[in-house]
């Protein structure tokens, strides 16, 4: 007997076979099955715990007291879905509107409303949502630059002067914050083992938390040195009057410290070193008297001590 050929089927035509046998019935059976994950998915939520960041907006003459962004924690919550995901910190910038509001400290309370970008399928938890802010009148005023400096020269230099320019800005924000302003420092600037006149373009710097802007934040810092110069000690300098003799002076001598080169200092004697009073209108009375000095030239006076004496008529 012979065996017919067109009716064997391969494992494909099987398998063919089995799809297709009442392939409508198992289509809507797979949709109902999708239909049904989706439902479930859509019953669960996702929780993110982020950190949101808040602009304070106010009128175009009133300022934010401090840091105009504000930080607080929340909590966003989005159903459960293929298509979930974090929400950007963008979408996290929330927004809160003071610019009809009066001067002084304004309390106010964050919801989902102050977060305009995130997707309205997303639900936020602010924590701690009450915040308070002080709002001040913007002012501006001129300050002195302060240089701030790291490090020495190298050995035998010293720091001669420092110029800085311009010696002034203009600092702009809350009154309350300028009025106690009265300089602002440059970044540091590194002048460690330098062996000549250093000059350098550098930034002033803001506390994080202020206010207070500068239109124009770069100055030039030049560092002038020169030879460390040596300071010496005259003991016993008698104090003089001056525009009379009848005065005895308590106490009769004072102590000069001065500043110069080295080898001209070890040339110099007592007697180089002058220190006198004005006697002034007697009123038959002890008086006190600021001491006045001659020094050498080419020298700088670092301290007189001490630096007033008394001066009585001679009886």
């Amino acid at each position: 007997m012979g065996v017919d050929l067109r009716d064997e089927v391969t494992p494909l035509q099987a398998l063919w076979r089995a799809l297709a046998h009442n392939g409508w019935l198992k289509i809507v059976s797979l949709m109902f099955a999708c239909f049904l994950f989706l439902i479930v998915r859509t019953q669960q939520v996702r929780e993110f715990s982020k950190t949101a960041r808040v602009r304070v907006m106010s009128a175009d003459n009133v300022i934010v007291v401090g840091n105009q962004e504000k930080v607080v924690d929340v909590t966003v919550k989005l159903p459960e879905s293929l298509f979930s995901r974090q929400p950007s910190d963008e979408e996290l910038q929330g927004e809160v509107d003071l610019r009809n509001e009066k001067m002084g400290k304004v309390r106010f309370r964050l919801s989902r409303d102050n977060f305009p970008l995130l997707d309205k399928r997303y639900s936020v938890t602010v924590h701690d949502p009450w915040l308070e802010v002080e709002l001040d009148t913007i002012v501006k005023k001129r300050v002195a630059v302060k240089a701030v400096l790291q490090g020495l020269p190298r050995d035998g230099l010293e720091i001669e002067r420092v110029i800085v320019s311009p010696e002034e800005v203009e600092v702009e924000g809350a009154k309350r914050e300028i009025a106690r302003m009265e300089s602002v420092s440059t970044s540091p600037i590194n002048i460690e083992n330098i062996d000549k006149n250093f000059s350098s373009l550098t930034r002033l710097v803001l506390e994080d938390a202020s206010s207070v802007k500068i239109r124009d934040d770069k100055v030039n810092v030049q560092v002038v040195v020169g030879p460390r110069k040596a300071i010496r000690v005259f003991h016993g300098v008698a104090v003089e009057v001056a525009g009379g003799r009848a005065f005895e002076v308590s106490p009769g001598a004072v102590e000069v410290e001065i500043q110069g080169d080295e080898s001209y200092l070890q040339t110099l004697k007592t007697r180089d070193v002058r220190a006198f009073v004005e006697a002034g209108e007697s009123n038959g009375g002890p008086q006190d008297r600021k001491i006045r000095l001659k020094i050498p030239a080419g020298t700088s006076l670092v301290r007189v001590a001490p630096d007033t004496v008394t001066v009585s008529p001679l009886r």
